[in-house]
């Protein structure tokens, strides 16, 4: 009786070391999907499956601060922060990272700044005021 059970016990443990074993690596692998991505100025709707985004800001906007967050507390997120907007369109990368380094995901956002006012650096324009002039009616600034 004792090598019966024996036998069984060895062929349990043979069974649950054969399916436990596994050479799929997915349940140890780290996600490198966001769970939330936001901008300080514009609209951005995250939605977890897109990776590329537009967003449309006013003329005058200097500087948009990028959010984001990983599903995985083990992820790095880079691309992050405060992003000066210089030209009237910049693309941002938000990079998720797993931490073999070797598995990434890309958002891409895609600022762009809408027309209406111009910035115009101090001192290149010069306007000549006659006070003599009682009438400027019509005058305006044409560039």
């Amino acid at each position: 009786m004792k090598k019966v059970l024996l036998g069984i016990l060895m062929l349990f443990i043979f069974a649950v070391g054969i399916i436990g074993c596994s050479d799929d690596d997915d349940d140890d692998k780290i996600s490198t999907n966001l769970a939330t991505l936001t901008v300080s100025v514009g609209d951005l709707t995250f939605a977890p499956d897109t990776t590329s985004y537009a967003v449309t800001v006013s003329a005058v906007t200097t500087e948009i601060v990028i959010g984001a967050t990983a599903v995985s507390g083990e992820a790095t997120v880079t691309g992050t922060g405060t992003i000066t907007l210089t030209d009237t369109v910049t693309t941002i990368l938000v990079v998720v990272s797993a931490n073999d380094g070797a598995d990434t995901k890309t958002y891409t956002i895609i600022v762009t700044k809408e027309g209406g006012a111009v910035i115009v650096p101090e001192g290149v324009i010069r306007i000549h005021y006659n006070r003599d002039e009682a009438d400027y009616e019509g005058w305006g600034l044409h560039l």
